[in-house]
């Protein structure tokens, strides 16, 4: 299960070519309120482009929600927010007046999917929670995404999680916060592991919503490229990925021998449903596989 930190400006320093050999996302605090902006905030967004990145908001509800979003995602956009790979966390946890911490919440999701993010993250911790009444139905769909601080000795599967949240609800569980962690200084650091893969892009073809790994489609988008300009083929076989080094459990062949045998089995299906005077569609032929590069 991979780790992430999450970064403010009480951490001195962040140096990204030490820290990305070990982690492969981070959380960095923009903004706070409707008036205050991290100043470690865009130099260290634009320093983590190629990192799984959450941009998180510390709430105040004595504030209006919008109003708080609306600072947000100014201060975001103008760093170089990416909607299909990036994500905003909202940190609902501010002790000033607290009863309106439900209603705060609330009004900064409802901006946030006025403004086209229809997905986010939670952030909370169990007692919060409990008294002031943060609970999933706050929420729409795409942000019942819990992230989850519970510094306890209980494991995952032991931890119970606060009234209103289902497990499959559970993203990211923040479980220290004095962590030591390569490439960044500064004391009491927070580390949180990844539950549940909140980044995976959405991208929509044929009305239809497909969710792809980051690096997958990265390496996809640039195989194409290439295609397009006739300068290579799509890696087949047990070739390790390129990006990471590792080999997929469904590499690419395997995925692509898969939809040959599901369209014959679709085709001897659909010929099987023929009426008498409707003659069946031509079968077409399982498309030759392509062929590996060259070493």
């Amino acid at each position: 299960m991979a780790n992430f930190a999450d970064l403010s400006h009480h951490q001195d320093s962040l140096n990204v070519s030490v820290y990305s050999t070990q982690r492969k996302a981070i959380a960095l605090k923009a903004t706070e309120g409707t008036g205050f902006t991290d100043p470690t905030f865009k130099t260290r967004w634009t320093a983590c482009k190629g990192l799984r990145r959450i941009a998180y908001h510390y709430a105040k509800p004595k504030f209006n929600g919008a109003d708080e979003f609306d600072h947000c995602w100014s201060v975001v956009k103008a760093a170089g927010f990416d909607p299909r790979n990036d994500i905003i966390a909202l940190d609902v946890e501010d002790p000033d007046v607290p009863t309106r911490a439900a209603a705060n919440a609330a009004e900064f999701v409802k901006a946030a999917v006025a403004a086209g993010l229809d997905r986010g993250l939670v952030y909370t911790y169990p007692n919060y929670a409990k008294v002031n009444h943060i609970v999933a139905s706050l929420f729409p769909a795409g942000w019942r995404r819990l992230w989850y601080a519970d510094y306890s000795r209980l494991t995952d599967a032991q931890l119970t999680l606060p009234p209103g949240w289902a497990r499959d609800q559970w993203y990211a569980r923040q479980f220290t916060s004095t962590a030591t962690i390569p490439g960044v200084s500064g004391t009491n650091t927070d580390d949180s592991r990844i539950l549940k893969d909140w980044l995976a892009p959405i991208i929509t073809s044929g009305g239809s919503t497909v969710a792809l790994d980051p690096e997958l489609r990265s390496y996809l988008d640039a195989q194409f490229a290439k295609l397009a300009t006739g300068e290579g083929t799509i890696l087949r076989g047990d070739d390790p990925d390129p990006v990471t080094g590792d080999t997929h459990p469904k590499n690419i062949g395997s995925i692509y021998d898969e939809v040959v045998e599901m369209h014959q089995h679709l085709m001897d299906f659909i010929a099987t449903l023929q009426s008498p005077s409707m003659p069946a569609p031509p079968m077409q032929s399982t498309p030759a596989p392509p062929t590996s590069p060259t070493a």
